[in-house]
């Protein structure tokens, strides 16, 4: 039972909540978290292709098609023959790691309740517990037709929330310790155990906000890229802006400023909602102590928003490499609610007091990433054979475990060809960079890099298709 739960129930006195049908029940508390995540170049421009995760997820956790997400740093067995999903060129946003929470009031052992999630534009790709999964146009090798119009559904039937002690799946992985650090209920679907209900999706969605350099390449310029309807009944407010560079070394810098509130009028005239210097001066740079005040702001906003102190640190720590480790360039903000309502949408077979609070997190592409692009079509091309016959002896070591791609450079060393070393360090989203690089502009080097190590779009099939699921 959450202390800070009961603390909000005793301010209100009662809180009324019961069956979608109107009959009284037992009151709950329901929360979620999770990350809306694009890629935009200078222009603003969203960049697709980037169905790659860097936090994968364990093996129990149930794809809704085996071929849709990829690793492009903890890579399969026999990666040379093609087994990795290739960048999706319609996938422009990245739904990660939504987890959501019951919380039971004073004196209920359990609870039953239906949870059904509908994502606008988009393919719900991983889930836990198992649910009935519904993916219309895309087949189980990843392939598929996604639009703006797709919607992709999951349905957990029959949940039962309590505070049983069954433990979820054993696993070590980060990634999924970190959310179950939560006081709230257990809940249980089939046979399956879990402190939270979890799922991921990919979308061809524009983010709520667009981020283009102006003429100089000095300054951010942010402006609203919100459908029109969500605007009819008055401006989405979003906040604070958080712009953060972290580079190879671990040194991080870091600005926040508040955006003005997005309005039909604003967005139609292509109005600044706010702009902010592209360059931080070395000062700015710090380790340890830029990261830790920048976690603790994100920290304090996620309260602010409604999630509790526990909530609030399981989603950062859940995403601690991603968020503040990992070199780029990124922008977060908190999602409008409307927005993620009108995107993601939830429906609960009981009516109960709901907070969701998303982060929007934007990276951007950055003149250090487009050198490194012309460091590799300078060429000359490297041979792909010292890669393939490093993947191969990590797969005869290891038959039947991932290998990672960092272990072969450490292993190579300086032997490792220039242009694949700066392919490495184009970061999580280099495939989808290097992708579209070459279709805007295509140059021969660049095309013979690509193949070479097998670095494609994946194919998009346009005739009908029926839904992946149910599963």
């Amino acid at each position: 039972m959450h202390k800070n739960w009961i603390a909000r129930t005793l301010e209100a006195l009662v809180l009324v909540c019961g069956a979608a049908a109107g009959s009284v029940g037992p009151a709950a508390v329901i929360h979620e978290w999770g990350t809306f995540t694009a890629l935009q170049d200078e222009e603003g421009r969203a960049v697709a292709g980037i169905n790659v995760d860097d936090e994968p997820v364990p093996g129990f956790v149930h794809d809704v098609a085996a071929g849709l997400v990829g690793a492009r740093e903890r890579v399969l067995r026999k990666y040379s023959k093609g087994t990795i999903p290739a960048a999706h060129p319609l996938i422009t946003m990245r739904l990660e790691t939504p987890v959501l929470y019951v919380h039971l009031p004073p004196g209920t052992e359990s609870l039953r309740l239906d949870v059904d999630v509908a994502f606008r534009g988009g393919w719900l790709s991983q889930y836990f517990p198992n649910a009935v999964a519904e993916a219309p146009g895309l087949d189980p090798r990843g392939r598929g037709m996604l639009t703006s119009d797709t919607i992709g559904t999951l349905q957990w039937k029959d949940v039962r929330a309590h505070h049983e002690a069954r433990p979820g799946p054993e696993t070590t992985d980060p990634v999924w310790l970190a959310p179950r650090r939560v006081e709230a209920a257990t809940l249980t679907v089939g046979d399956e155990n879990e402190r939270f209900l979890f799922y991921r999706g990919l979308g061809h969605v524009d983010a709520p906000l667009r981020i283009a350099r102006d003429s100089e390449g000095d300054a951010l310029l942010v402006r609203g890229a919100v459908p029109r309807d969500l605007l009819k009944n008055g401006p989405l407010s979003v906040g604070t802006l958080w712009l953060a560079d972290i580079r190879a070394d671990g040194t991080t810098a870091w600005r926040s400023v508040q955006c003005a509130d997005i309005s039909a009028g604003a967005q139609a005239a292509g109005a600044v909602l706010a702009a902010l210097p592209a360059v931080f001066r070395e000062s700015d740079y710090g380790r340890r102590e830029a990261s830790a005040t920048l976690r603790a702001e994100l920290r304090r906003a996620l309260v602010r928003d409604g999630l509790f102190e526990d909530e609030a640190e399981s989603l950062l720590a859940t995403w601690d490499a991603s968020y503040f480790r990992a070199p780029g360039l990124r922008l977060f903000f908190l999602v409008p609610r409307a927005w993620t309502e009108r995107i993601l949408h939830l429906r609960l077979s009981v009516q109960c007091e709901t907070v969701r609070t998303m982060v929007g997190r934007i990276d951007l592409v950055t003149p250090v990433q487009r050198r490194l692009i012309e460091r590799i079509t300078a060429g000359p091309t490297s041979d792909g054979k010292w890669y393939y016959e490093a993947s191969e002896a990590r797969t005869r070591a290891r038959a039947s475990q991932p290998y990672d791609l960092g272990e072969i450079l450490a292993e190579r060393g300086t032997n490792v060809p220039a242009d694949y070393r700066a392919y490495v360090d184009l970061g999580r989203f280099r495939d989808a960079i290097l992708l579209d690089a070459q279709d805007r502009r295509p140059r021969y080097a660049l095309g013979r890099f690509l193949e070479t190590y097998r670095i494609r779009a994946s194919e998009v099939l346009t005739a009908p298709l029926t839904a992946a699921g149910p599963r």
